[in-house]
């Protein structure tokens, strides 16, 4: 092998690991993400989580929503309103009458 080849397989060994590592810490931090909110929402570890899916009606919001089908597994609101937002891919505040969202709960 001459010294040119071996440099190439070299390079691309290293980025191969430094892509590999990149990968890695995203999937770590979007975890990280991911179950800062449901371990923040959780008080009681014996209830099991459960999700139901709800029509939006005329005049709801996500703060109505929250008040509806909130349990007592969630001690915020506002942390119960981002894990909607989390698991329905809702960016902003809008919800529209008509549609069906997933609500977590505990039971």
């Amino acid at each position: 092998m001459n010294k040119s080849t071996y440099k190439k397989k070299s390079r691309n060994k290293w980025m191969y690991a430094v892509v590999m590592t990149a990968c890695l810490c995203m999937l770590g931090f979007a975890m990280v993400k991911a179950g800062a909110v449901t371990t923040s929402a959780q008080s009681n570890s014996n209830a099991a989580k459960y999700y139901k899916s709800v029509q939006v009606q005329q005049d709801d919001n996500l703060w109505t929503i929250a008040e509806a089908n909130m349990t007592s597994g969630y001690s915020d609101k506002r942390d119960y309103i981002a894990e909607i937002k989390s698991i329905n891919h809702i960016n902003g505040d809008t919800i529209h009458s008509g549609e069906y969202i997933c609500v977590p709960y505990y039971k």
